[in-house]
């Protein structure tokens, strides 16, 4: 109920507060935001085909960029235009059903070169390594499964081993907001790609922060969840103990959907996870668990949300550091002035940083040994060179090293642990430093161990993250804020992510767009209201609509349920919806924000086998809705494949 007045208060924060400096850049392309491509799609704008020739177009223009280690067979992408336009002709609800069954139909993707796409060669930046891979990774197949179009393999810092983006034989990609400016690493080609407007969104990997500093560094956002929760399976690793999957795009709805596609228990992957059960059963809540009483909050309610920041003593940036600390301060005062006025507490952010010390000054430099030493044994000489002398420190740890390196980091992770009695979420900025190409390549090692001060400690404490785009510095460049909690807490910082970048409104990347709303609040909602999604004849447009908007009902958005739901037609005038431990699909919902105190009015014209009870939505969070009784759902016609019950009445008009 709750969550109507934060976003509303966010309409609020985005007249209060400005930029410190904003593109005024008109678009050159089209938006590869995924939303846009599907309306596109929807309203027969776009084809496969024609999206396949403007990406291909849109690389090539991009010139030299070295974004690009190997790009996809033109057979291989003749064959996908082929395949998912089959999908449209052989779908008897059309386009919509389509897209409601495919959630990433027709939206390219690009996939960094430490992780294995079927048939192609992966490197990891490093030529003499090169293998062709038998299978994808999961999440690779996932996402072609739910309809991407893979485009290409992407560069990287060698062997993930960097934070910079330089460290490459296949040259620097070349940062898409200035070019003197580092891309940021490891992550380089996949971040670059998806701020220039060449792909919506880009696989890519964190151990220390590379599914985060690209992000900031070329603004858009970049998603590191919880360690386990995407496969690494089909994965080159760094540091496989630490090494999770990250997802770079331009909203955080599109990194969301892309993770929640992503995402899933992979028994051939020794580090995978499964979501705590408790978890699983809230929907709409997040846990701190560190082994003792969980303590449950509200997600939806935002103003119970504890912000913590790094203390004044220890908010440290390096080098170029003007206009760094106001654009953070700026971004943190928005977060503040979402929901009214939240104070953010300081916490001592010393411990912290010494955890960041410990990945390259400890032994997991050894496992990154680790994961090529037979390789490195013969072929020493083939490694880049800064690369190579930091693999040369592994050999420098001895087991004993290693004991007493792990026993350090849990003394740390218990002086750390405790911050969260006090906060639930962590706002640090994303970046220390933003250097220029010149300044890394003179001085390698200093600068990137500067650039991990807010993001090394995140894999090793067992914590999430999400970098979201915060403002611009005076020199142009980029900055961002990563917002961080104990793991499992994705869905938590997602949906904080989706407001701050909403009450932003900055640019996307480099790309001239700007977010499209996803939760517009009409201004004559007034008081408090309960969100309620509908599924039939309660849709905008159909013949029940007026039981909502007769009692001041506002649309609030058009979205999809969790991916465990199907749908029935009861009698041909409405249909049913009901949950399924397995089988289960993602339907078309409209949420409305109706009146709390109309809510009784209107369940009295719901009648049985109907009833009004929670629905979990795509993003993890959980409403009021429509839900069918056992009895009648077994008797009725499943309609689940037309991915909701307008295109199912369209294509029964067929």
């Amino acid at each position: 109920m709750r969550r109507i007045t934060a976003t509303r208060s966010l309409y609020k924060a985005r007249r209060c507060y400005s930029t410190v400096s904003r593109s005024t850049k008109p678009p050159k392309y089209s938006s590869l935001q995924i939303s846009s491509l599907h309306e596109r799609y929807a309203n027969g704008q776009l084809t496969v085909s024609s999206l396949v020739k403007d990406v291909q177009k849109r690389i090539q223009e991009n010139g030299q960029d070295n974004v690009w280690i190997e790009h996809v067979r033109q057979e291989d992408l003749n064959d996908r235009v082929a395949q998912l336009q089959s999908f449209v002709d052989q779908e008897p609800g059309g386009m919509n059903a389509v897209l409601h069954r495919y959630p990433l139909f027709g939206v390219p993707f690009g996939v960094k070169d430490n992780i294995d796409v079927a048939s192609y060669p992966s490197t990891s930046a490093c030529p003499d390594y090169k293998y062709h891979a038998n299978e994808s990774s999961p999440a690779v197949d996932k996402c072609i499964a739910a309809g991407a179009i893979f485009m290409g393999k992407q560069n990287l810092d060698q062997f993930a081993t960097g934070l910079v983006g330089v460290r490459s034989p296949y040259g620097i990609p070349r940062n898409a907001i200035n070019a003197d400016y580092i891309p940021g690493g490891s992550s380089s080609g996949s971040a670059v790609s998806v701020s220039a407007g060449l792909v919506s969104f880009a696989l890519a990997t964190d151990t220390a922060g590379s599914g985060r500093v690209p992000g900031s560094m070329n603004n858009v956002v970049g998603l590191k969840p919880t360690r386990g929760m995407i496969s690494n399976t089909g994965m080159i690793p760094a540091c496989r103990s630490l090494d999770c999957m990250a997802i770079y795009a331009l909203t955080a709805d599109d990194a969301f959907s892309v993770y929640s596609i992503s995402k899933g228990y992979d028994e051939r992957d020794e580090y995978s996870r499964r979501e705590p059960p408790a978890f699983l059963q809230t929907g709409g809540h997040y846990y701190h668990n560190f082994g003792h009483i969980l303590e449950e909050r509200s997600l939806t309610d935002f103003k119970t949300i504890r912000f913590g920041v790094p203390d004044a003593k220890n908010l440290k940036f390096f080098g170029n550091t003007e206009g760094m600390e106001q654009v953070y301060r700026e971004a943190v005062n928005k977060i503040a002035g979402i929901e009214g006025n939240i104070k953010p507490r300081e916490i001592n952010f010393e411990p912290w940083s010494r955890v960041a010390s410990v990945l390259y000054d400890g032994p997991w430099i050894s496992e990154r040994l680790s994961a090529i030493d037979q390789f490195y044994a013969s072929h020493p000489n083939s490694l880049y060179p800064t690369t190579k002398a930091i693999m040369e420190r592994g050999k420098d740890f001895s087991a004993v090293d290693t004991f007493k390196s792990m026993r350090k980091l849990e003394g740390l992770r218990r002086e750390t642990e405790k911050c969260w009695d006090d906060i639930d979420v962590l706002i640090v900025p994303t970046a220390s430093t933003v250097p220029t190409v010149k300044e890394v390549l003179a001085d390698p090692i200093r600068i990137n161990t500067n650039l991990g001060y807010y993001t090394n400690f995140t894999n090793l404490l067992d914590l999430c993250g999400i970098q979201v785009p915060a403002g611009f510095l005076p020199n142009g460049m980029p900055l961002g804020i990563t917002l961080i909690a104990p793991a499992f807490n994705d869905s938590l910082l997602y949906r904080i992510a989706q407001i701050f970048q909403a009450a932003t409104h900055l640019p996307l990347g480099n790309t001239g767009h700007y977010i499209q709303d996803k939760v517009p609040i009409r201004q004559d909602a007034s008081g408090p209201v309960v969100q309620l999604a509908v599924v039939g004849a309660h849709l905008s447009g159909m013949q029940l609509n007026s039981q909502l908007t007769d009692l001041g009902a506002v649309l609030l958005k058009t979205t999809r349920t969790a991916s465990s739901y199907r749908l029935v037609d009861l009698d041909g005038k409405k249909p049913g919806l009901y949950r399924t431990p397995e089988g289960g699909s993602s339907v078309e919902v409209e949420v409305w924000g109706l009146p709390s105190d109309k809510m009784g009015r209107f369940i009295e014209n719901v009648r049985s086998p109907l009833g009004i009870g929670n629905l979990e939505l795509v993003d993890g969070t959980t409403v009021k809705g429509f839900v069918v009784e056992e009895y009648a759902a077994k008797q009725a016609k499943d309609i689940t494949q037309y991915g909701g019950w307008r295109a199912y009445k369209t294509a029964s008009k067929n």
